[in-house]
């Protein structure tokens, strides 16, 4: 995926039929951070803080809500973009590309916590197998398109 084209608050993109198929199979991976994921505080009683954890989760599940009805429209435009040989052109505002952006971390961060949260600076290795082997790509393949709307919003 590569930026051809900038205008104003609108980026259009190039992308590969590979390209796109990949990133229609990764984001139909949306959401995989489960909600409890993180709780509101370590330390304080749970019991304390039960009303203001339960406000946290209804915002964050709002939040995904949303980020699923713009990746809809995100996923519409591209399928209605302009297709040529080597793939297809669409364009992103920079909200748009914001809220895919937190998708795809999503998507990230879900498989790094299904393949066990693994610790870089300990320098331990993933090791591949068939049961880890969608999260590892999962993880990885965001993490290439995240880079590459990084980029081109740069």
């Amino acid at each position: 995926m590569k930026i051809i084209k900038s205008d104003g608050d609108k980026l259009t993109f190039q992308i590969t039929k590979i390209e796109k198929r990949l990133l229609f199979d990764l984001l139909a991976l949306y959401p995989l951070v489960p909600a409890l994921f993180q709780p509101l505080s370590r330390t304080a009683n749970p019991a304390d803080i039960q009303a203001d954890q339960r406000l946290l989760e209804e915002s964050l599940a709002a939040h995904k809500q949303e980020n699923k009805k713009q990746l809809g429209v995100i996923i519409d435009q591209i399928n209605r973009s302009q297709e040529s040989a080597g793939g297809c052109r669409f364009s992103l505002s920079s909200d748009q590309i914001e809220g895919l952006l937190q998708v795809l971390n999503d998507i990230r961060v879900g498989s790094w916590q299904k393949l066990g949260s693994p610790d870089a600076p300990q320098k331990k290795a993933i090791e591949l197998n068939e049961q880890n082997a969608h999260n590892t790509w999962a993880m990885e393949v965001a993490g290439l398109f995240q880079m590459a709307l990084l980029s081109a919003r740069d």
